[in-house]
């Protein structure tokens, strides 16, 4: 038999409250939110997959195998998605700061647990949209670094050519010089196949944008610890804005 996910109790709200039918009556704080629901439902899905991926053996440090490279290569992917969600929700911090420290926003966020606030405080500090004693140097770069991954390599191919090149050479004609360019296939079978090289090259591009903020372990942490705590901070926000819609 087949798992099923298990959730919470299924509630319920009117549509009409959530959005407007006439895209004239709009409000931006409901644009907001709905984008934030979005946010959320895609960061979970990613904690899926990394679940799903530790499902299988972690390979040895220096393994050279198809399942080593299958499965650095879906964790480079886990990797390259969460800075470009992390990316999203600072840009749409940003594209609606006009409403962030108003009402009823105002009101949702005292409601924060205390942790909470003050990570959401954080993400409004990186924002620039309440003052901050952040280096405006640091935050800068650790933006740039997250612009970068997000539009070269994550949403974005046809821009891809030139960073993953030189992706490529790096990590095989600098760090691992003499190491072949490795895939597998089996015929056309798509279940059979990867093209390791490219992985490969992809993670020398991603280490060194993150080395422009640091280092790459540790930025790597941090981005992660910060798309967690993103969503922990969207859920707080977003269940206090739907105390106030209407059930159908």
């Amino acid at each position: 038999m087949k798992k099923e996910f298990q959730l919470g109790a299924l509630r319920h709200k009117k549509p009409l409250s959530l959005i407007d039918d006439n895209p004239s009556n709009d409000r931006d704080v409901d644009r907001f939110f709905l984008i934030m629901a979005l946010m959320f439902n895609d960061i979970k899905g990613l904690v899926f997959f990394d679940n799903w991926l530790h499902e299988y053996r972690e390979p040895q440090k220096e393994e050279i195998s198809g399942h080593a490279g299958e499965w650095h290569g879906i964790k480079l992917q886990r990797i390259k998605l969460l800075a470009a969600i992390l990316s999203e929700f600072l840009n749409v911090l940003e594209e609606y700061k006009n409403i962030i420290n108003t009402d009823p926003i105002n009101r949702y966020e005292q409601q924060l647990s205390r942790q909470d606030k003050s990570i959401w405080d954080l993400f409004l500090e990186v924002t620039k949209i309440h003052p901050t004693k952040l280096s405006d140097e640091r935050i800068e770069v650790f933006k740039k670094m997250l612009i970068q991954i997000r539009a070269n390599v994550t949403f974005h191919y046809y821009g891809a050519g030139k960073p993953l090149a030189n992706g490529f050479r790096d990590h095989f004609y600098k760090k691992f010089v003499n190491q072949p360019a490795y895939y597998s296939a089996q015929g056309t079978n798509f279940y059979k196949t990867r093209y390791y090289y490219a992985d490969a090259a992809i993670q020398s591009y991603l280490e060194s944008c993150m080395t422009m903020a640091g280092e790459a372990d540790k930025v790597l942490e941090t981005i992660t610890d910060l798309t967690v705590k993103a969503s922990k901070v969207i859920n707080g926000l977003m269940e206090q804005y739907l105390k106030e819609k209407l059930q159908v």
